[in-house]
């Protein structure tokens, strides 16, 4: 059975005003027998669609209260294209992928800003509307917050447990066209090429350069490599499918399966990270230690030349209290300095827009601007650094949960459920 969200389309739709029955706050859900094959939207009591498309929008940008270095007004928009259900009279069903649109700042308070990159997004389900998805209003938010911070990407970096990829991916690209607005630069839009998913047996997957994209798009200028990495096989694949058609430069990214939980601290220290982010992370006590094990020895000890550089950057909801037993490993256990923050997302909601099927998404932008309503949820940072007294080479000795000095509840020692080396086709 799938469920369906029913809201009232009435007023939107005969007055051509801003109706609060599209806002995803308190739905009603129903089930309707036999509905296994799509996700719908239904309405009640409308004039006849046919031949018509309604285009949902959500906009997100970060309040100027959020603690982040640059407000440049960057947002995020987030759209699904709706059309009358052909089977059943008075649905909507979800009409292509959802679209996530990076924009610059805008130039008027009825203008959203100018488009700067697209993605049609590859993920698990049909989207049924906009803002019902947490993991991608998190991921959205690294992408704002990366685009605010546009100087932490540096080096080599790592997205642990990346999801659909879009953190890591339209936050690098977010970054990039942040870093040309400081440097004084233009740049037109860029344009999502669509691709069909593709899988590689190597557990370090480099995107190669038959990637099916026309454009290519700017990173920071100080961003070696971006790897994002995961435990779970579709997501990768979906993630993948992601980065082919975002148009970053294949030499720019790689894929790498890397499941965070019970390794080794032998193996995590083969390859490290200059930067290693993460967004909403699903861990628990005593999981997190396994998760801060992970952060201490994948990420780089400090260069000398800039101590304020290597760092570990983590967003979650603010009301996640898992985040606790984390500071105090990562601050306990593996002797990192860490710095808390807070980062408010706006979310606007936009008016639908109601197009005939036949003409451009274009047209889109050319409808008068009109707000529904406004929300915001608050996100907390939090930001790790070693020590400069850690070298790379002495974590045995100078983490206290790897020697035995600290400890916290009934955790277990440092070599019990740790997993041998791995058989999925993506590890190395």
């Amino acid at each position: 059975m799938i469920a369906m969200i029913k809201p009232s389309l009435c007023a939107l739709l005969t007055l051509g005003v801003a109706v609060h029955a599209w806002i995803p706050t308190t739905p009603t859900f129903q089930t309707r027998s036999g509905a296994t094959h799509r996700a719908v939207t239904t309405m009640s009591a409308v004039p006849d669609l046919k031949g018509k498309v309604i285009y949902q929008r959500l906009l997100h940008r970060l309040s100027p209260k959020s603690d982040v270095v640059v407000h440049n007004n960057f947002s995020v928009e987030e759209r699904v294209c709706f059309k009358p259900d052909e089977e059943d009279e008075g649905y909507l069903t979800p009409h292509g992928r959802r679209t996530l649109i990076l924009r610059g700042a805008p130039v008027s308070d009825t203008d959203v800003g100018p488009e700067l990159f697209r993605l049609d997004v590859h993920e698990r389900s049909i989207p049924t509307g906009v803002g019902s998805d947490s993991a991608m209003e998190c991921s959205i938010c690294m992408a704002l917050y990366l685009s605010s911070n546009p100087d932490v990407l540096v080096g080599n970096v790592l997205e642990l447990q990346t999801d659909l990829g879009l953190g890591g991916l339209v936050g690098s690209i977010a970054a990039g066209f942040a870093e040309q607005v400081v440097q004084g630069q233009t740049e037109g839009s860029v344009s999502d090429n669509a691709a069909t998913p593709a899988t590689n047996g190597d557990s370090h997957v480099a995107v190669d350069d038959m990637m099916p994209h026309k454009h290519s798009v700017p990173l920071p200028e100080s961003l070696e490599k971006l790897t994002l990495s995961g435990g779970d096989d579709e997501l990768m694949n979906l993630a993948f499918a992601n980065v082919k058609i975002s148009g970053i430069p294949s030499e720019k990214i790689e894929m790498r399966e890397f499941d965070w939980r019970h390794q080794r601290p032998e193996r995590l220290a083969k390859q490290r990270y200059h930067v290693v982010l993460g967004s909403d992370i699903a861990f628990s006590y005593p999981t997190c230690r396994e998760l801060s094990r992970a952060v201490a020895y994948s990420l780089e000890p400090l260069p000398w030349e800039d101590i304020s550089a290597a760092r570990f950057i983590h967003l979650c909801p603010e009301h996640r209290d898992d985040v606790t037993y984390l500071k105090k490993f990562l601050e306990q256990g593996y002797r990192m300095n860490l710095n808390h923050g807070y980062v408010k997302l706006q979310k606007i909601f936009l008016k639908p827009v109601i197009l005939d099927a036949g003409d451009p998404e274009s047209k889109v932008d050319e409808e008068p601007l009109e707000v529904q309503t406004m929300k915001e949820s608050t996100y907390q940072s939090l930001l790790a650094m070693h020590s400069p007294d850690y070298t790379g080479d002495n974590g045995d000795f100078f983490f206290p949960v790897e020697n035995g000095a600290f400890s916290m509840g009934s955790s277990s020692s440092s070599s019990t459920n740790l997993e041998q080396e791995p058989s999925s086709p993506w590890l190395q």
